[in-house]
Order: C-alpha cells, then sequence, then structure tokens
C-alpha cells in the first residue's frame, strides 16, 4: 500500500521552499546595497576606457596615415647622393668621391620629376670630367646615373696619358 504524506509536510516544504526565496532575495539586495555603488563606477569606468580607446585607435590611424603622406613626399625628393667609382688607387676613388659629392650637392632636395628632367644636364656635367690630384689628371666617365631619392652615380676614372 501506499501512503500519502500528510498536510503538514506539504505545508513545511512550502515553508522552506519560501524561507529559500527570501533568503536569497534578501542577500542580493544587501550584496546590490553593499558592493552595486563599486559595480557601477566600474561600469561606468570601462565605459569611459572603452571611449579612450575608440579615440586612440583613431588617433593612431590618423597618424599613420599622416606618417606614409610623409613617407610619400620624402621619396619624391633627392635625400641622398652616392658616387661609385672604379678608380686607379683607392686614395684617387675617395679624393674624386668627395669633389663628385661637393658638385652634386645641389640635387638634394630637390624633387624626383626635375631631376630626372635634368638628366642630361647632370650627364654633361659628369662627361669627360678632368681633377687633378697630386700632380696627376684623372678623367672621370659617367657609366650609368639612377634618378631615386638615392641618386646614385657610377663613374670610370682613368689616369689620363701625357
Amino acid at each position: 500500500m501506499m501512503r500519502v504524506p500528510s498536510g503538514s509536510s506539504l505545508y513545511r516544504t512550502y515553508r522552506y521552499l519560501a524561507i529559500f526565496v527570501f533568503g536569497t532575495l534578501t542577500g542580493a539586495c544587501a550584496f546590490l546595497l553593499l558592493f552595486g555603488e563599486q559595480i557601477d563606477a566600474l561600469h561606468v569606468r570601462v565605459r569611459q576606457l572603452e571611449g579612450q580607446n575608440v579615440k586612440y585607435v583613431e588617433e593612431i590611424t590618423n597618424l599613420q596615415n599622416a606618417q606614409n603622406n610623409m613617407i610619400q613626399k620624402q621619396k619624391t625628393v633627392v635625400r641622398d647622393i652616392k658616387v661609385l667609382l672604379t678608380a686607379p688607387n683607392a686614395l684617387t676613388a675617395v679624393e674624386l668621391q668627395r669633389r663628385i659629392t661637393k658638385e652634386l650637392v645641389f640635387l638634394k632636395g630637390r624633387p624626383l620629376e626635375n631631376v630626372a628632367e635634368f638628366h642630361e644636364g647632370i650627364v654633361r656635367l659628369l662627361t669627360n670630367r678632368k681633377y687633378q690630384i697630386g700632380g696627376h689628371v684623372y678623367i672621370a666617365n659617367l657609366k650609368t646615373l639612377i634618378v631615386a631619392s638615392a641618386l646614385e652615380v657610377y663613374m670610370d676614372i682613368k689616369l689620363e696619358k701625357r
């Protein structure tokens, strides 16, 4: 046979359930009362930091664009002049490299378009050029001229026969 529970045990179960729910609600209220302000402050701080993060990401993007523009502008001018020589000796090569670089220094900072348009003048300036070093006369002939952000001049140096 099956036993039927009495009404008082069902009442007791409801009472324990009600006490449990009441305790849970009371504990949640106490928790919110004690820590709610701190949690709200942290939420506000998180929102502020997210806003700053967006601002910084935009600023980084703008700075990267500005940097890319500056690099593009820097690429369009002659920044360096490289003179590469084949000379009879190293001492002559160093001295001629210094002199030729000094002659071409006016091209530094000029736009590449202007230098490229003036390439015939540069070729005339450097073709069959005579330099006197230590009692000897050297003839410099232009082999290659590369117009880029670093202007490269390749020259062949020979001792003039008298």
